[in-house]
């Protein structure tokens, strides 16, 4: 864990599915407003020159963006998604029980960053009483 860490939940919309890239702008502005330090969001979608804007921003503000890189279903982005997809973001994605990538990545664009599986055979949780 990270007894020390300060989380500072900010709220972009009500659904994963729903969601605007206007709404992700204000999240990333508010979180670097605050002086986060890591930004990590389970979403994404499509790029915009705001969104563009509000990543460069905050990372020359040092702050560390990790977003999801999309889960490839009917009615979604068939590739990763942004802000997981520009260079100055890390993209998180899934690993399968028995150690493979997620079967809904677009893996041909990833860099093994699902791996190892040697070292993700289970998840480990943190949690403060």
């Amino acid at each position: 864990g990270a007894p020390l860490a300060k989380i500072l939940p900010v709220r972009i919309a009500d659904w994963v599915v729903r969601l605007t890239t206007g709404t992700m702008v204000q999240g990333i502005d508010y979180a670097r407003q605050q002086g986060a330090q890591v930004l990590s969001m389970s979403m994404g979608g499509f790029t915009s020159q705001a969104l563009v804007d509000a990543v460069n921003l905050a990372y020359d503000h040092g702050l560390v963006m990790v977003t999801a890189a999309g889960n490839n279903f009917t009615f979604t982005p068939s590739s990763i998604v942004y802000p997981a997809r520009y260079n100055r973001v890390l993209a998180a994605c899934g690993v399968m029980g028995d150690g493979r990538a997620y079967a809904g990545l677009a893996l041909g664009t990833m860099q093994g960053n699902y791996g190892p599986p040697s070292k993700m055979n289970t998840a480990l949780g943190a949690y403060t009483p």
